[in-house]
């Protein structure tokens, strides 16, 4: 799936590979490897309960925004690019997106992190439902008060520790933020 390219023939799924594995988040997606035809892995993951038609027309919205980047000598210089992934929507309420190879989840580095330095993955929910125990019945306004008093608990640098700890040089370590620097920009935009 999201391999077609005109004047080529189609890649075929040769088979799927029995092992998945469950990512543990709210809806609890599947990461499946599929071998095509053409002998390579492709990874997806696999989510259901959400519509990924929006996501599909995000993809195709963020091919245009890069032929314009591109299109200009100072943002292609720069290296301004958005990655994209394929999306193939299913059914209205599933379908597959593509695995961005070497890159790890947010979740699993901060996961990652919090272990090492002793603190609990949940650690700012935690703080919020000792200040407030009714805190979804609060109203917007004091749920906010009670958000910013768990986050000032903390330190809130948990990815900034990760990018350092994770570099082995301090060329390395400036490489990766300013590439995910970059990243946040246009993406921001």
């Amino acid at each position: 799936p999201g391999t077609y390219e005109p004047h080529k023939p189609p890649i075929t799924i040769r088979n799927v590979q029995s092992h998945i594995t469950v990512i543990t988040s709210k809806q609890r997606p599947r990461k499946i490897s599929i071998t095509g035809s053409d002998g390579y892995e492709y990874v997806f993951l696999l989510k259901g309960h959400e519509d990924l038609r929006q996501d599909e027309r995000v993809m195709q919205l963020f091919g245009l925004v890069n032929e314009f980047l591109s299109a200009n000598d100072e943002t292609r210089r720069r290296n301004f690019i958005i990655q994209r992934y394929p999306v193939i929507p299913l059914a209205p309420n599933n379908g597959l997106l593509g695995w961005v190879a070497q890159c790890d989840t947010f979740h699993a580095l901060i996961k990652e992190h919090r272990e090492k330095a002793c603190i609990m993955l949940n650690a700012e929910h935690r703080h919020m439902q000792a200040k407030a125990p009714h805190y979804d019945q609060l109203p917007l306004i004091n749920k906010v008060e009670v958000f910013e008093y768990a986050l000032n608990l903390l330190d809130g640098d948990d990815l900034a520790k990760i990018l350092w700890h994770k570099s082995s040089s301090a060329e390395i370590w400036l490489d990766r933020r300013s590439n995910y620097t970059r990243s946040l920009a246009v993406m921001s935009m």
